[in-house]
């Protein structure tokens, strides 16, 4: 009787960029089609891209705005034509 093998864990990176070059292999060799290579491979990613970006979205938001970015997105949200907001922006820099 063999002794049953040990349970490894796998860092899912690797598993990736091998089911990647895989595919690779088969894009190249004609076998499958550029959209099938693809299909499923950037889910994980993009998912966590997407978490990434909401993570520190809702860190931003928990700090507290610097007055002049607040002032300065005031400005940009009146009706102010674009001569008058430099001007204003501008003199706020010489002072």
């Amino acid at each position: 009787m063999t002794a049953p093998l040990p349970i490894t864990t796998i860092d899912p990176r690797l598993a990736w960029m091998a089911i990647a070059s895989a595919r690779l292999i088969l894009f190249e060799g004609g076998e499958i089609a550029v959209e099938e290579a693809c299909d499923g491979l950037f889910d994980d990613v993009t998912f966590s891209f997407r978490l990434a970006c909401e993570r520190a979205d809702a860190a931003a938001r928990k700090r507290p705005v610097d007055r002049k970015t607040a002032w300065r997105r005031q400005l940009l949200a009146s009706n102010m034509s674009l001569d008058s907001l430099y001007r204003i922006i501008n003199s706020e820099r010489m002072s």
